[in-house]
Parts: C-alpha cells; structure tokens; sequence
C-alpha cells in the first residue's frame, strides 16, 4: 500500500504536467487582413480597401477569446485621393484614427456563428452583432465576416462632393477576411 500510493502520485503529476500546457491560452495574431468597405452614391458604387490592421485573440477551450481588431481609418483607399480625402475628414481620422472592434469570444472554430462585440469609429461605440464563418487553413484560423451600417449610428455625415451634387449613400457595407496565426 506504501508503494501504490506515491506511485498513483507520481502518475497524478505527471498527467498534470503533460495535460497543463495544452490548456493554456495560445495566442493568435493575423496573418494577412483584407477589409473593403462599400456604399453608393448618387453617380455610381464605391469600395475603399485596406489590407492592413492588427488582430490579437486567445485560443482556449475550443474559442477565440479577447478578440481585438484594429484598422486604421487612412488604411483605407479608393484610389481616388479626392474619395480618401472626404473620407478621413467625415470620420475624424486626425483625431480618432482607429476603426476598432472588440469581443470576448467567437464560439465556433469550424463553421458558421455570429459574433457579439462593439464597434468603435469616430469616438462612438455601438453593441453589434457579426455573422461570421470560420475556417482552418493548414493550421490557421481563417475568419470572414459581413455587416452592414449606416454612417450616422456613428455620427458620420455622409460625404458630398462638387458642392452636393454628388453626395453619398447612408448605408455602408464592411466585408472581411482575416487569417491569424499561432504565436509560437
């Protein structure tokens, strides 16, 4: 009986040594971001793109957790310098220069989910809900979402051009796709 008991010890700590770093958060970071923000106009439709942000999250018990995506507003381009121009001016970008989203979790790593957070841009939060898929790429996480706004929930008077006769729509349409990485 001596003998069992710091045997079954030894057995119990070495299961918890072996199992307890697997159950520590990873940390996960992006690998590539493509962000296109769409609207209309009262002449055509317009898209701004942006391949550059910062995500940062926790993998752990199966989720993405204390996820925060950061896009800087002058990252996004038309093409058209005039469109960037009218666009960093009606979001404040010189004072607020981040679009930022938060939340605490994304529930499914293989599949479709949707995704509660807050949004921040031109200094106004709004409590949003994201439809979201997820996806593994040879060990990555690949995560693609859609949602739809209008730029006075975020007291952005849509932009005109050539003394408002051009003037933009009031809803904008954001598409996502973020691939993150493991920390090593």
């Amino acid at each position: 009986m001596k003998t069992i008991i710091p045997s079954i010890s030894f057995l119990i700590c070495l299961v918890i040594l072996l199992i307890a770093p697997r159950l520590e958060a990873q940390k996960l970071t992006e690998n590539s971001v493509k962000i296109t923000i769409s609207g209309t106009s009262t002449i055509h439709e317009w898209d701004m793109m942006s391949t550059e942000g910062s995500f940062t999250g926790n993998l752990q018990n199966a989720k993405i957790q204390d996820i925060l995506f950061v896009v800087p507003v002058e990252s996004l381009v038309s093409g058209k310098s005039a469109m960037d121009r009218n666009t960093y001016v009606a979001m404040n970008a010189d004072k607020y220069p981040n679009i930022i989203f938060q939340a605490s979790e994304i529930e499914t790593l293989n599949g479709n989910t949707e995704v509660k957070g807050e949004i921040t841009i031109n200094n106004i939060t709004r409590k949003v809900v994201i439809p979201m898929s997820v996806s593994r790429d040879e060990g990555d996480f690949i995560i693609q979402g859609f949602t739809q706004f209008q730029m006075h929930d975020f007291n952005i008077v849509p932009p005109q051009f050539m003394l408002g006769a051009v003037k933009t729509g009031e809803v904008v349409s954001v598409k996502f796709i973020v691939s993150l990485t493991r920390n090593k």
